[in-house]
């Protein structure tokens, strides 16, 4: 079993699929496209956060995408907090009362997933809450090679818990026994390329934890 269990946040434990969708329509306005409803987002959901803008906007400037993303960023100051996704809490907890440590690493900017954990009443149970500090990131793969150089963990010591296919993808690149769980995703993760990577897909948080308690160690 691992030693230490690493979260992802928006989409795992965090269900901020109507909050998403307002940050893209203000996205959306300040660069004069047209808004989009829940379906349309639905059907262009994409990580990193360029290609949904590919997705939804057709396209390709780089300006016109830093004028997205930065109008993205700003909607996240004026909106509510968004609720913990199904299960989380108790996940949590769980895993916290065996005994065990666990930490947030996302892509979610510092300020803004501290002031979400916060609210939400969870920072009691991470040791670590690392967020995106500094210029958009695209890959996780080389904050959680920063967090483990940081925390003295080896992969073999760590589990990962997201949503996205990125997600397992970047677990995947540094060895990370990765789950993911889609919950509180927009869009179901394909079981197919999941697995290719060498990792699992779950359809809750508690079997997500129940998972990485039967996760073998390895090395």
């Amino acid at each position: 079993m691992a030693r230490h269990l690493i979260w992802d946040w928006n989409g795992t434990l965090l269900d901020d699929r109507h909050h998403l969708l307002a940050a893209v329509n203000h996205a959306m306005s300040a660069c004069e496209f047209g808004s989009v409803d829940m379906a349309m987002l639905t059907s262009g959901f994409a990580r990193p956060l360029r290609a949904l803008f590919h997705n939804l906007t057709g396209a390709r400037d780089e300006r016109l995408w830093q004028r997205w993303h930065s109008a993205f960023e700003a909607s996240g100051w004026t909106l509510p907090v968004a609720p913990l996704a199904d299960g989380a809490y108790a996940a949590l907890r769980e895993w916290r009362d065996f005994g065990n440590n666990q930490s947030i690493v996302s892509l979610e900017e510092y300020r803004k997933l501290r002031r979400g954990v916060q609210y939400n009443g969870v920072e009691k149970f991470f040791e670590l809450i690392v967020g995106r500090r500094g210029q958009m990131i695209e890959d996780k793969s080389e904050m959680l090679r920063t967090f483990l150089r940081e925390t003295g963990l080896e992969p073999r010591d760590v589990a990962l818990i997201g949503d996205t296919v990125s997600d397992a993808a970047s677990g995947a690149a540094i060895g990370i026994q990765t789950v993911v769980c889609d919950v509180a995703s927009f869009v179901s993760a394909d079981r197919d390329e999941i697995q290719d990577l060498g990792c699992l897909l779950v359809e809750s948080l508690h079997d997500a934890i129940r998972l990485v308690f039967e996760l073998p160690s390895e090395g």
